[in-house]
């Protein structure tokens, strides 16, 4: 479906755009086109990016949120690109993307980025974190599935970033050294997802979960 809300700056209709079943690459650039202050795009279909004319060329300034997790050959070009294309963004949606730590040094550039969703991207390594711990406005993270990061990784990410109120870890490797980072070095976060991550102590949950207002993990919910 198509959504369009107004845009109170400029009195338009049309700032937030979803893709629809119909749509193609070359649809979607060309509603690009007619959008200049876009702010908001979502693909949520299976769609393959043209490596010629990448439509992420065609990105406006003015976007803050994007949804790519449609996106079946996403990888470090594209999010190179995004970088440089999309200087206030705030929000980033991956899923299963082909995408390596060199990719999020390159999205270091989005220093306003707050929300940070990485679904099932098994490239991703400790190093990557380390370049993501540097973007200090980052709220939220979303690393599910990313089974090379480690122990290791986390505690750089949460000591980096103190004021991350939403973590989710699930299906990963990580196991009590986590649990110790985010007691010791988070301020107030509100929800951590540990679900099918095996290597936790129910004690040590237990005290995560008198600082934090919602704590998942399968084992004992």
């Amino acid at each position: 479906h198509k959504t369009y809300n107004v845009d109170t700056n400029t009195s338009t209709f049309y700032n937030k755009y979803d893709t629809t079943m119909q749509d193609t690459d070359t649809g979607i650039k060309h509603i690009i086109s007619v959008i200049p202050d876009l702010k908001s795009l979502g693909i949520h279909i299976d769609l393959c990016i043209n490596p010629v004319d990448c439509l992420f060329n065609y990105l406006p300034n003015t976007i803050t949120s994007l949804d790519l997790s449609g996106i079946i050959n996403f990888n470090d070009t594209h999010i190179n690109i995004i970088s440089h294309k999309c200087p206030l963004l705030k929000k980033l949606q991956l899923k299963y993307a082909d995408m390596t730590d060199n990719g999020l040094k390159y999205l270091t550039l989005c220093s306003s980025l707050e929300n940070c969703y990485l679904y099932g991207c098994t490239h991703i390594t400790d190093v990557g974190l380390e370049y993501i711990s540097t973007i200090g406005s980052i709220r939220k993270i979303t690393l599910d599935w990313c089974n090379l990061i480690t122990d290791s990784g986390i505690n750089t990410l949460v000591k980096s970033n103190p004021n991350l109120t939403h973590i989710s870890l699930q299906c990963t490797t990580i196991g009590e050294p986590s649990v110790n980072s985010m007691l010791k070095y988070l301020n107030y976060p509100s929800y951590i997802n540990m679900n099918y991550c095996y290597r936790i102590n129910i004690l040590n949950l237990s005290r995560l979960r008198k600082k934090c207002k919602l704590v998942l993990n399968n084992k004992i919910n």
